[in-house]
């Protein structure tokens, strides 16, 4: 498994005893802040994943709503604090040092709990890639991968709890790649904690 492979799965195992995750509904939709420290294609891959979960809301939820809202950006540098406050944000943890978390969980990319959701990028820069691959290539990879990231966390965010019995964004098992898409076993788990319609009819 290569590093940054490995590196998401650690962050999808530690999740699991983030203190906030109940698996419990969240009043829809929740208002959130994106850190102005994501660049524009950052903010773009994370607002792709944001994107992701509102299509389920508005395609399965019982009252069809947006599950998440952007409602701007702010910066400021990120206190364990903020869990207690009435804001959801993204927070770009741009050192180790703002990380609320023991020591050990250094090599965690994100950590996402019903409050808020702490993503450290810097850490794609240790992975290790072919040495063929350009800067453009590694790029997209790293967009594609905080895209997942993000689409797990945010997960985290809307109340969802690990699974480990099928493929897809919630399963903290599953380090086959990095799936921007949501699949059928992350809707079922969206759909324990939110009342949910019937899928639509396959044609």
């Amino acid at each position: 498994m290569d590093r940054a492979r490995q590196a998401l799965l650690v962050a999808l195992l530690l999740t699991a005893s983030g203190p906030l995750l109940n698996g419990c509904a969240q009043d829809l939709p929740l208002d959130v802040w994106l850190d102005t420290a994501f660049d524009q294609e950052e903010a773009a891959a994370i607002n792709r994943a944001i994107e992701g979960w509102n299509g389920v809301c508005l395609e399965r939820l019982a009252e069809p709503t947006r599950c998440l809202n952007v409602v701007g950006r702010i910066r400021e540098q990120f206190r364990p604090e903020a869990f207690s406050d009435d804001r959801h944000v993204i927070y770009k943890l741009a050192t180790d040092s703002e990380w609320p978390r023991d020591p050990l969980d250094e090599d965690t990319a994100g950590y996402g709990t019903r409050a808020d959701v702490l993503i450290k990028t810097h850490t794609f820069a240790d992975f290790a890639f072919p040495i063929t691959w350009s800067k453009a290539v590694i790029r997209h990879e790293y967009l594609v991968w905080l895209e997942h990231l993000a689409l797990h966390e945010l997960g985290h965010l809307l109340g969802m709890m690990h699974f480990d019995h099928r493929p897809g964004v919630m399963n903290k098992w599953d380090d086959s790649g990095y799936d921007e898409r949501l699949t059928e076993a992350d809707i079922d788990q969206f759909c324990l904690v939110y009342e949910c319609r019937p899928p639509p009819e396959k044609p």
